[in-house]
């Protein structure tokens, strides 16, 4: 799936934040907590890989890295997009 800037991501399950990408502190993103999409960038369609900033909504100074891609469908697995 496809995020946006904007997007607000709910932890549907506990996550590692080094699986979304292991340069990430090491600690755990709980269920419930939310992640807010602050930057992105997406590479050709042939790649199918795209990397999220995602700006914790408890705390603004923690700032995560995460891949979405082929293979390594973490943010997909693991949260959901609130609904307006």
């Amino acid at each position: 799936m496809l995020y946006n800037i904007g997007d607000v991501l709910i932890c549907k399950k506990a996550v590692n934040t080094q699986c979304l990408e292991m340069g990430n502190p090491d600690f755990n993103i709980e269920s419930d907590d939310r992640y807010e999409i602050t930057d992105k960038d997406n590479y050709p369609d042939d790649h199918h890989c795209h990397w999220y900033e995602l700006t914790s909504e408890k705390d603004r100074s923690i700032v995560l890295n995460a891949w979405n891609d082929e293979g390594h469908m973490i943010i997909d697995d693991s949260f959901e997009v609130e609904k307006i």
